[in-house]
């Protein structure tokens, strides 16, 4: 099953890379600080210990889906002619997860313009919804991107995804010939379940 997923995703960087001039990577040269040596030990002090890193002047948008339900996109930074940055959570998270903010909160402190999308359903979010996000669900991201390239810069976005909205990020670049108005300038995945 491995090696299927492996050569799938390498036809799949192939392809995407001629289309889209995507290309995939991995960095190798990560060392991690020298108490936290192991992976699940970053993972659990990042989520225990308080950040300070948390992001200022956060601007709440409202994002119709064509299905007429409604989800919140969360602004920080200052709008530029850079790309924005597009961060989606993963399963159980929301744009209030700790990752989402300390990531928006060092991005907009480099003058970047951050949204962080509250996928469906989640958070405060969830009286504006009947249905859930699911891993499926690439038409609420569709409509999302279309709304920021219609209310932000004109370059088009980076989007950033992390575990189920990995998937749903992977799904649409997949699904991209479908969606002619949406452009995504650069694209990153963080552990997304590809094998449902």
């Amino acid at each position: 099953m491995q090696n299927r997923w492996r050569t799938l995703l390498l036809g799949w960087k192939e392809w995407t890379s001629k289309r889209h001039n995507y290309s995939m990577s991995t960095r190798q040269d990560f060392t991690p600080h020298w108490g936290l040596s192991g992976p699940h030990r970053q993972t659990i002090l990042a989520t225990l210990l308080p950040s300070h890193f948390r992001p200022a002047k956060t601007k709440r948008h409202t994002v119709t889906l064509a299905d007429g339900e409604q989800l919140y996109l969360f602004e920080n930074g200052l709008a530029s002619k850079a790309a924005p940055i597009v961060l989606i959570h993963g399963l159980g998270g929301s744009y209030q997860s700790g990752y989402m903010q300390r990531i928006s909160a060092k991005l907009a402190r480099q003058g970047q313009q951050v949204f962080r999308v509250n996928l469906r359903g989640t958070a405060e979010g969830i009286r504006l919804a009947r249905k859930t996000a699911h891993a499926g669900c690439t038409e609420d991201l569709a409509d999302v991107l279309r709304w920021i390239q219609e209310h932000a810069s004109d370059a088009p976005p980076a989007v950033a995804a992390f575990s189920l909205g990995g998937n749903i990020l992977l799904k649409l670049l997949s699904q991209l010939d479908q969606h002619p108005r949406i452009e995504i300038s650069r694209a990153v995945t963080v552990a997304p379940p590809v094998d449902l």
